[in-house]
């Protein structure tokens, strides 16, 4: 799998704090050859998209013009190449999945301790997709069982609890 570059990322996000924390995590990931901007709607997002391409968009899922599910599919759509992310508060798995469907490579809860969003953010960064953890987890278990896990048929038991003929060469 072909990893991310992080050379220019656009965060939208409306509130500052959350802002220039994600920038100083991906100052901390990629150094000084990372280049961030930032906006904090929907329609600015598009406004600076149409000038810029960047290599990731940091996508914050409830933003004052509308929700960044929306903007994931435009960008899906007219930019593929453009990785995107969602990253929010909310962890709720209709918007979680709305947002992967949208065409998101990850999704993150901003509530993650630095350490923790530093290490998805370079898993993206290589390449994969992640999706928070406890956020995974809830999905997992909303799973019915047998989708799961395949189904086995239980290999014979042996009441002496002795290896058969058979058992005995293998080993």
């Amino acid at each position: 799998m072909v990893g991310i570059d992080l050379g220019i990322v656009l965060i939208v996000e409306d509130d500052t704090t959350a802002q220039q924390r994600l920038a100083r995590l991906l100052a901390e990931l990629a150094g000084k050859h990372v280049h961030v901007s930032f906006v904090a709607s929907i329609s600015a997002a598009k406004a600076w998209l149409a000038s810029s391409k960047p290599d990731v968009v940091l996508i914050d899922i409830r933003l004052p013009d509308g929700s960044g599910i929306e903007l994931i599919a435009w960008l899906h759509e007219h930019h593929p190449r453009i990785a995107t992310v969602a990253i929010s508060a909310w962890g709720e798995q209709t918007t979680v999945l709305a947002a992967l469907r949208a065409g998101a490579v990850g999704y993150l809860l901003k509530e993650r301790k630095d350490a923790e969003l530093s290490l998805a953010l370079q898993s993206i960064r290589r390449g994969g997709a992640l999706i928070d953890p406890f956020v995974a987890r809830r999905i997992l278990e909303s799973l019915p069982l047998d989708t799961v896990r395949p189904k086995f048929r239980h290999a014979p038991h042996h009441s002496s609890g002795a290896l058969s003929k058979r058992e005995a060469e293998i080993l």
